[in-house]
């Protein structure tokens, strides 16, 4: 294992300084697609970074979104390079978060996809191994001097300076705000919260290519979610409130039932990739989900079986600068 990494590594550095090999694939494709001598100029004049969602690959959920914006972010600033947010798919992000004390934001009249003044970018771990993020970028600010980079990523290149650029970048909407204060849970207020990701096993969430739980086994796994969340409880948080957040709302609904010290904040949960018809509220679920859970005391993440190592609860928590702790039953 440790030699494959090593392997890898060397291929990755290989590629960073060659213009023909593996991790431009997908640069390739979108160039070839999207870009052309012909497209209208726009007058680029300077570097610029372009942190682009626009359903031109697959984005991930708000976290992996969240994470490679900011991570892009501490770069530039870092660098003193100006940088932009285009999110439009499937909502644009301006509904849900304003500038802080940058202006991030650009018009679509502004992005240029002229290949002489525009160049796309993929910094995503299962093309390049994240370590190599900032080398690759650095390296093609280099060999693209001048022109708008378009950075599509998920990327971690200084997760520990998170909690101070994400509050740089962004803060509520009136929108997202009042949601928020919506919740009888109020941040910061004493509670605990534990996160449960289950992708299509309860079968009540659409994510492409999962497998989903039938009768007695979806149960059983309901069954242990809820007996892990009960003992986890009683061992360290016994009288405190509990916060749930999960992409399962039967889940959800079950385990606020089962017991007293629960809460949950209601609302349809989806998938941003693969649900691309729903109304700005649905997707502004996902947003509050992440300030409470940043306004925990700690937060958890359980899984067990096939249940899958979300990043959710850990970008909450980096967000809040608070404890998070991985529970495997």
């Amino acid at each position: 294992m440790k030699l494959r990494k090593i392997k890898r590594y060397l291929s990755g550095i290989r590629d960073i300084y060659s213009s023909q090999t593996g991790c431009h694939k997908r640069e390739l494709a979108l160039l070839q697609r999207y870009y052309s001598t012909e497209s209208p100029r726009r007058g680029i004049s300077q570097t610029e970074v372009v942190m682009m969602v626009d359903g031109r690959c697959l984005h991930g959920g708000l976290s992996d979104r969240i994470r490679g914006i900011v991570n892009v972010y501490s770069y530039c600033r870092t660098h003193c390079i100006p940088f932009r947010i285009h999110h439009v798919y499937p909502f644009n992000l301006t509904d849900y978060f304003e500038p802080a004390h940058i202006d991030w934001r650009i018009e679509s009249e502004e992005l240029s996809y002229n290949s002489n003044e525009a160049y796309p970018v993929v910094l995503q771990a299962v093309h390049l191994q994240q370590k190599l993020h900032s080398l690759y970028l650095r390296q093609t600010l280099k060999r693209h001097k001048g022109k708008q980079i378009h950075v599509y990523s998920n990327t971690v290149m200084n997760d520990k300076a998170f909690h101070d650029n994400f509050n740089h970048l962004f803060q509520p909407t009136p929108l997202l705000q009042q949601a928020i204060d919506a919740v009888p849970l109020k941040p910061h207020s004493g509670y605990v919260a534990m996160v449960f990701r289950f992708q299509q096993l309860l079968g009540d969430f659409k994510e492409g290519g999962f497998s989903t739980l039938e009768g007695a086994a979806r149960q059983e796994l309901i069954e242990r979610c809820l007996q892990e969340t009960d003992r986890l409880y009683r061992a360290h948080h016994h009288g405190k409130l509990l916060l749930v957040t999960s992409d399962s709302v039967s889940f959800l609904e079950t385990i606020s039932n089962r017991f007293n010290y629960v809460r949950i904040i209601p609302g349809k949960v989806v998938h941003m990739d693969f649900s691309t018809n729903e109304t700005t509220g649905t997707y502004l679920k996902s947003f509050v989900d992440l300030f409470l859970l940043a306004g925990a005391d700690k937060i958890y993440l359980l899984r067990t079986g096939k249940m899958y190592r979300s990043g959710f609860g850990k970008r909450a928590a980096r967000l809040g600068n608070i404890p998070y702790e991985e529970v495997k039953f």
